[in-house]
């Protein structure tokens, strides 16, 4: 009995024994991401987010960016993040009678890494799986720490994080980092001529693949 138990505090909860609340949540934060990406990553070909704006656009296309950006950009994201983290939390309690605990996470999020690379090297280059699954394995040991270490660690992400354009450098993340560019230049002398700018659209996955994966 207790076996089939630890059984079931694996499998995913029937709809009756969610949390309806953050499943709103999740859905209002889903809702933003894809409206700020929308606007800012479907829209753009992969080389020409690393190119300066051009500011063309009626009045209205500026202002339906700024409401994306001031209303939901960072606001969706922290949520969506946030509820990230509930989950993982969720999850980890759910599975207390377990003793493998710890390894069931690490191997959800080891297969989220794997969909993630996948996704991020020859789909899209605007992946965030990657990211959520390195994050979620480096955070699992803080599953185990009491609220006075979680709250501390919390503070010095924060100020690490805070601090970061003090000691890096002003081009660390811009455009202009020179192995974009390079890569850039390298792969724009590969392309057919016919393909143009637009490499995300027009080009196969050989081209993709091998700009994302230099970019890694």
């Amino acid at each position: 009995m207790s076996e089939s138990l630890q059984r079931d505090d694996a499998r995913p909860v029937r709809s009756d024994q969610r949390i309806a609340a953050i499943d709103v949540l999740r859905g209002i934060a889903l809702f933003g991401v894809l409206a700020v990406n929308l606007i800012t990553e479907f829209r753009v070909s992969l080389f020409q987010q690393f190119l300066p704006s051009t500011g063309e656009g009626s009045w209205l296309d500026h202002a339906v960016e700024a409401i994306v950006s001031i209303g939901m950009e960072l606001k969706a994201f922290a949520l969506f993040s946030l509820l990230f983290g509930i989950g993982l939390a969720i999850q980890f309690e759910r599975l207390a009678t377990r003793a493998d605990r710890l390894t069931l996470l690490a191997r959800r999020l080891l297969v989220l890494l794997g969909f993630g690379l996948i996704h991020l090297c020859f789909i899209w280059n605007g992946d965030i799986l990657t990211e959520y699954a390195l994050v979620g394995l480096l955070v699992l040991p803080l599953l185990y720490a009491s609220n006075r270490t979680v709250a501390v660690t919390a503070v010095i992400a924060l100020a690490f994080y805070g601090t970061l354009p003090l000691w890096l450098p002003s081009t660390f993340f811009g455009r202009t980092t020179p192995g974009f560019a390079n890569t850039y230049r390298r792969l724009r002398r590969s392309m057919p001529a016919e393909t143009g700018p637009r490499l995300s659209g027009t080009t196969s996955v050989r081209y993709r693949a091998s700009f994302r994966c230099t970019c890694l």
